[in-house]
């Protein structure tokens, strides 16, 4: 046979199909059987404690009172983080600023608020009338006055706790702002003053828009953090989710079945805002792109 013949019959040889071979993961096995025995574990403890009367969880779940305390955990989450969203872009404008003196209090800003701890932050504007007990406005170093009233009828329970929420919050916004407003590139700035732009116009209609997908998801994730944190507030009793559930088992002793009652809400709403957020993600990820 010919060197060329047998070439050609190389060629017009029928190709055959290799065979494949499904990888086995033995460790994926393992790990979910003992992941499921975990669980069951810990599911199995629950539901047979003698000590945990799951009827009284159930019955107080939609109690009028706790209903309550939900409807004030979210409006205290939602009011916080519209008020944190909007104190957080001045501060994140400020960050990038060119002037240095709103540049250093944007930084100090930042500094203290995030230092704080939280709950002592609560507790300092619950209780600001101790050191602030009244609110006067008028002209310095004169009687002249245009309002004054008492810091307990101004500063309520609800707005005590929306006000430490928001400038915890406000923190860490100004610093997803930043972070969004210098993901721009520079180019952006450049094109913008070209065409006379101010150094504001030139944030808010160039900067900003772009920055937006960038800075959605973590925005999202930080409220989804504040509606947890809306707990804290229970220390100066505004009547969120938690303050109800302890009132209530204060009365009836309930106390491992109300705290129950409690978690299963914040799961619930916990839950419905990270839906929320990936929903923003993914379309953030569109604009993106």
């Amino acid at each position: 046979m010919s060197i060329a013949t047998a070439r050609r019959e190389e060629l017009t040889a029928p190709l055959t199909t290799p065979q494949l071979r499904t990888r086995r993961h033995p460790g994926r096995w393992v790990s979910g059987i003992v992941l499921v025995l975990i669980v069951g574990f810990v599911l199995n403890g629950l539901i047979s404690n003698p000590r945990l009367e799951w009827g009284q969880v159930w019955g107080y779940l939609f109690d009028v009172h706790i209903l309550s305390g939900l409807g004030v955990t979210l409006a205290l989450a939602v009011v916080a983080e519209i008020v944190a969203l909007a104190l957080g872009m001045v501060i994140g404008f400020c960050r990038v600023s060119r002037n240095p003196v709103a540049k250093t209090a944007a930084a100090v800003y930042v500094w203290l608020f995030r230092g704080i701890p939280l709950i002592v932050l609560v507790l300092l504007v619950g209780n600001i009338a101790l050191f602030i007990p009244e609110v006067r406005i008028g002209i310095p170093f004169t009687d002249v006055e245009f309002f004054s009233a008492s810091t307990n009828a101004l500063v309520s329970t609800f707005v005590a706790g929306v006000i430490a929420l928001s400038l915890h919050d406000a923190a860490y916004n100004a610093e997803i702002y930043r972070s969004g407003i210098i993901s721009v590139p520079d180019g952006q700035r450049l094109a913008a003053q070209a065409l006379g732009l101010t150094w504001w116009q030139t944030q808010l209609r160039v900067v900003l828009p772009q920055a937006l997908p960038v800075m959605i998801p973590p925005a999202m994730s930080q409220f989804v953090t504040l509606l947890k944190s809306t707990a804290m507030v229970s220390v100066i009793a505004v009547g969120d989710l938690l303050t109800e559930a302890q009132h209530i088992s204060a009365l009836n002793q309930y106390v491992i079945e109300l705290l129950f009652v409690a978690t299963i809400w914040y799961l619930v709403a916990v839950s419905v805002a990270s839906v929320l957020s990936r929903l923003l993600d993914s379309k953030s990820e569109k604009l993106r792109h």
